[in-house]
């Protein structure tokens, strides 16, 4: 959709309708730029809004440099923004562990695209 959004030089939004799915994606293109894809030891995955998972415990579909979701976390530099099922009173830690995440990627790096939950509970 990217490719299109740039060809018709539209801004792209991405939608996700879980914010642990979101952690996921982000997480995985994290730990592949680290070099912990595929893993070499059973060190657990740290993922916001996951308890410790280790690597034997996720598919190994999800555990190579080249899975699809790593591929969907990089191109997520290039949408314009992320929105989110949720509500910041209802998952709270996973927000403030992704725009913690976010924060650190950013510093002397090219900003990944910001992410709004899609509503406050206040306005339901």
């Amino acid at each position: 959709m990217q490719d299109i959004a740039d060809e018709f030089n539209l801004p792209r939004y991405s939608f996700y309708p879980s914010t642990h799915f979101l952690s996921l994606v982000f997480s995985l293109r994290e730990f592949n730029a680290q070099g912990r894809l595929p893993p070499k030891d059973g060190a657990p995955f740290m993922i916001p809004g996951f308890a410790p998972i280790l690597p034997s415990d996720l598919p190994k579909s999800l555990l190579h440099s080249n899975a699809k979701l790593v591929y969907e976390g990089e191109r997520l530099r290039e949408a314009t923004g992320v929105l989110v099922n949720t509500a910041y009173e209802l998952e709270s830690s996973i927000i403030d562990g992704l725009q913690e995440m976010l924060r650190k990627e950013s510093e002397g790096n090219e900003v990944l695209a910001p992410f709004f939950p899609n509503q406050k509970m206040s306005n339901l």
